[in-house]
């Protein structure tokens, strides 16, 4: 089960649909250097994903039983809260454990949204993969 996603804004601060499911990472908080982690090494300020109640982990055991229910993966609370955070986010990654320094990097929304509907079909349900916005120049 993917435990951990940290989450990066830049310079930027996250919009209030997003503050809804984000908490304030304190420096040194998880005990590994940010740059550790593909694709957040020039984060300013890191979040965490947290709905008021529950982290990544109880997010990525409830689309389990959604999709088992039925609900498409466009539809579930992951997929709509990843949407929400990503809309404004530099960078995002997901991980399990301490493997967290090579994760398959994805510059769309789009494909980080597949790349974790296939990790939910997965035994394990591990997501592993960052997302980084591309920058327009």
């Amino acid at each position: 089960m993917t435990q951990m996603a940290l989450v990066n804004y830049g310079a930027m601060q996250p919009d209030a649909d997003a503050v809804e499911y984000l908490q304030l990472v304190e420096e040194g908080a998880f005990g590994f250097s940010v740059a550790d982690v593909a694709g957040l090494s020039d984060a300013d300020k890191l979040f965490t994903v947290w709905d008021g109640e529950h982290g990544i982990d109880k997010l990525f055991t409830d689309v389990q039983a959604q999709l088992h229910d039925g609900v498409d993966f466009s539809q579930t609370r992951l997929a709509v809260v990843v949407r929400t955070i990503a809309s404004q986010a530099t960078g995002i990654a997901f991980w399990y454990g301490d493997d967290r320094s090579d994760l398959d990097l994805v510059m769309s929304v789009q494909e980080l949204l597949r790349r974790i509907e296939i990790a939910i079909h997965e035994s394990q349900c591990e997501a592993y993969v960052a997302y980084r916005k591309t920058i327009d120049t």
